[in-house]
């Protein structure tokens, strides 16, 4: 009797850890899962971030580039207005000097 109490108690106990193997086996699984999803994620957005990195260096690049030649053209007007006022000085010196010579 006192045995076949202690068996049912043992049997009881058991049971209940079953249950809480199952209860915790399926809930690492599920957390098993998510730990995939996000690990397939993270490689999405690396690729992501690596395509990005890549563009945004390119960019940069031809940003310089048009920078470069942007103040090269600059560089030019600025000459190619000195001369023309050097020009115009030359000029009026002239002219001046025509007047004078006319008086």
């Amino acid at each position: 009797m006192q045995t076949q109490k202690q068996i049912r108690i043992l049997e009881n106990r058991l049971e209940k850890m079953y249950h809480k193997y199952n209860e915790s086996k399926s809930r690492n699984q599920v957390l098993r899962t998510g730990i995939d999803n996000l690990r397939r994620e993270r490689l999405v957005f690396d690729d992501i971030h690596r395509k990005l990195a890549k563009s945004l260096l390119v960019k940069k690049k031809e940003m310089a580039g048009v920078i470069a030649h942007t103040n090269h053209i600059l560089e030019s007007r600025d000459k190619v207005r000195q001369s023309e006022q050097e020009t115009l000085s030359e000029l009026n010196n002239v002219r001046v000097a025509q007047i004078r010579r006319n008086e």
